[in-house]
């Protein structure tokens, strides 16, 4: 990080300091407000110590590091809140490094952006949930923070600075399991500002530790050699947006006989993103459970194999579903998804989910969480109503109630969006505009190749919108001070005269 005078330094640290302090402030309002939040999935990342490698195998279908989590929180405490402070930490964190790290490029827009960071409710609401978004967008910030820190002017970072930058990259990007391709575009920028090979092969290299831990990890827990069975994540785009058919291969006649060995009136066109859960969670698994006993991964493998054959059976509409669904990460609000956690909230029963042997969860991950404080109503309706009208502030080409009216339309306007933020940025600042603009499409194209985006995947993205923001605003704002000062500056050459 660059080094910067006494006085520049204290500021810098108050700064941060009082980002930090903001950013759980505002994380525990919203915990105050709706308490923590449970998904339906959430249950399905709780492990112990014990159960880690037990004859349990769903481990793998999620990347070992949030497990790993609740497991040890387990063990510390036996209790959630353990996690939750995790994740509230983190989410701070992030945003007062990003602060940090933009300090020595200009003072106002590390402030503006770390602000805006701080009071990201999109952010909050996440830190409070039992869910990986959280520290999947807390680790993609803290990684464009250590890129630039690593490539800003007269930089020069050692090989194993760069080896541990890779292994920070994989423990923070493969929380989640498409984590991978967010690497992609982060390793481009390397190899385009350091130009060398070597050292974009050592960033490379601690990645692929990480990598290679999560398969051996995998292989011992469950012996698949892999990152995650795809299978299961691809049953919902599979039925919900319609692209299964018999006549797509012989895994999707398989598949079909199976399911209507159990339901021979059953009709595709009934599996909804609205119903999905229902279908696959419920019946879809009970069926093949009960066709192929003793092979608990056998549906998923035949999910993975119609999925293929939907691709190259029917390439165009694949190919125009992908291009509707990643447009959602752009013209699809980022904070929306605060609100509609808090009216999952308001709805949602904390004293019958507390309730030993009531409802589908399971009694030890009961035990992990609850008791589940009750929510504060005045507090929790003041932050909601917040979050849904602040949608501009993320995407400013979304004022309320605007429709675009057509797709095409769409991208044409985030294009011009994201072209103008380049312009307007200062130049020591453009950095970190592409890296924001080259998360968006990462997260965009590969959740798009799963055809289902659901707003919680795109609040994953609230601070790379917020981070652009936060940069034009101060660029914007130095720029006019400058053409200001100019203004009305005395013309040079021009000696002033005494009466």
């Amino acid at each position: 990080m660059v080094t910067l005078p006494a006085a520049g330094e204290r500021r810098r640290t108050i700064a941060c300091v009082v980002v930090f302090c903001l950013a759980v402030l505002v994380s525990l309002a919203w915990l105050a407000g709706w308490s923590a939040t449970v998904a339906p999935d959430s249950g399905s990342y709780f492990q112990t110590l014990s159960s880690l490698f037990g004859d349990d195998r769903s481990l793998c279908l999620r990347t070992p590091f949030y497990p790993l989590l609740m497991a040890a929180a387990d063990a510390a405490g036996h209790s959630g809140w353990l996690v939750l402070g995790v994740q509230i930490v983190c989410h701070a964190l992030a945003a007062s490094v990003m602060a940090a790290v933009l300090w020595p490029a200009s003072a106002a827009a590390a402030t503006v952006v770390g602000l805006l960071l701080a009071v990201d409710l999109s952010a909050a609401a996440t830190s409070t949930a039992y869910l990986t978004e959280s520290l999947a967008a807390s680790g993609q910030v803290l990684c464009c923070a250590l890129l630039i820190a690593q490539t800003g002017p007269d930089r020069a970072p050692g090989r194993n600075a760069l080896l541990g930058a890779g292994i920070l990259f994989g423990l923070a990007l493969m929380i989640r399991p498409t984590g991978w391709v967010l690497f992609v575009p982060l390793l481009a920028t390397y190899a385009w500002r350091l130009r060398s090979l070597v050292k974009t092969c050592l960033v490379t290299a601690g990645f692929c530790l990480i990598l290679a831990g999560i398969v051996l990890f995998n292989m011992a827990r469950c012996g698949y050699a892999g990152i995650v069975r795809p299978g299961p994540y691809l049953a919902f785009p599979l039925f919900a947006q319609q692209l299964f058919a018999r006549d797509n291969g012989p895994v999707s006649r398989e598949l079909d006989d199976a399911l209507r060995g159990c339901y021979p009136d059953l009709r595709y066109e009934d599996v909804t993103v609205a119903t999905s859960n229902e279908f696959i969670h419920q019946r879809f698994a009970a069926c093949l459970a009960r066709r192929y006993p003793g092979d608990g991964t056998k549906g998923w493998e035949l999910y993975g194999g119609a999925y293929r054959e939907a691709a190259l059976a029917h390439p165009g509409r694949f190919a125009q579903r992908m291009f509707l669904e990643s447009l959602v990460f752009l013209y699809g609000p980022a904070a929306d998804y605060a609100y509609q956690m808090a009216r999952d909230s308001e709805r949602f029963d904390r004293v019958a989910f507390c309730t030993p042997g009531r409802g589908p969860a399971r009694d030890d991950f009961r035990r992990f969480i609850c008791p589940l404080p009750s929510p504060s109503p005045p507090l929790g309706m003041f932050l909601a109503r917040l979050s849904a009208g602040s949608v501009a502030l993320y995407q400013p080409y979304l004022p309320l109630g605007m429709s675009f009216p057509s797709a095409f339309a769409a991208a044409a306007v985030v294009l011009a969006y994201w072209i103008l933020a380049l312009l307007v940025a200062l130049p020591a600042l453009r950095l970190p505009v592409v890296l924001a603009g080259l998360l968006v499409c990462s997260n965009a194209a590969l959740t798009a190749a799963g055809q289902v985006t659901l707003s919680r995947y795109v609040s994953i993205l609230s601070p790379a919108y917020l981070l652009v923001v936060g940069i034009v605003v101060a660029s914007a704002g130095q720029r006019l001070a400058v053409a200001l000062r100019r203004a009305t500056a005395p013309p040079a050459g021009r000696a002033e005269t005494s009466p």
